[in-house]
C-alpha cells in the first residue's frame, strides 16, 4: 500500500522572534518594578506581557499539521483549529500536483489562510500539495517533503488509471 505521511510544526525559530520581540515589554516592566511601580496597577502592558504573550507561544507550540495520503485521498488535520482530521477522497479531486508557492503574496502568510487561489494549510516553507477539486474550489497544503510527496502522488495516480 503506497502512503505519504508528514507531520510539520512550527519551526521554533518563530517562538524565539516572539520571546525576542517582547523581551524589552518583560525589561520595561523590570524597571517600572525597581522605580516603584506597584503590581497593583494591572495596566494593560502587565495583561499583556503576563497572559497573552506566555499564551501565543503556547498555542503555536501545540500547533501541528498532519497531512496522510493513500489510495483512498487524502486526510489533512491542523490541530487544534482542527478537532478531527479533513478527509478528501480522490473522487472529488480533480488535480493534485506539488507546486512552489509564494505564501505571502498568494495567501498572506502561514496558519490556514485564504487567499484568491483558494484556501491553504500550510506551516513553513514555499512547496505545497495543490489540490483542485471538481467543484473548482482549490486547497494548498504546504509540504516540507516535496520530492517524496510527488512520488506517492504519481504512484497512485498510475494504479487508478
Amino acid at each position: 500500500m503506497t502512503a505519504f505521511k508528514e507531520t510539520q510544526r512550527f519551526p521554533r525559530t518563530w517562538i524565539l522572534v516572539i520571546l525576542i520581540l517582547t523581551a524589552p515589554i518583560f525589561i520595561l516592566m523590570a524597571f517600572r518594578a525597581l522605580n516603584g511601580f506597584m503590581v497593583s496597577q494591572w495596566d494593560p502592558l502587565i495583561w499583556f506581557s503576563l497572559i497573552i504573550i506566555p499564551l501565543v507561544i503556547i498555542f503555536m507550540n501545540m500547533i501541528r499539521m498532519t497531512t496522510h495520503l493513500d489510495e483512498t485521498g487524502i486526510e489533512v488535520q491542523f490541530y487544534p483549529i482542527h478537532r478531527k482530521p479533513r478527509f478528501f477522497s480522490w473522487s472529488e479531486i480533480r488535480s493534485a500536483e506539488v507546486r512552489k508557492y509564494r505564501p505571502l503574496w498568494e495567501y498572506g502568510g502561514w496558519g490556514i489562510r485564504i487567499g484568491p487561489k483558494g484556501k491553504a494549510y500550510n506551516i513553513s516553507g514555499k512547496q505545497g500539495l495543490q489540490l483542485v477539486f471538481r467543484n473548482g474550489k482549490q486547497l494548498l497544503i504546504g509540504t516540507q517533503q516535496p520530492s517524496e510527496l510527488q512520488d506517492v502522488i504519481d504512484e497512485i495516480s498510475r494504479k487508478r488509471d
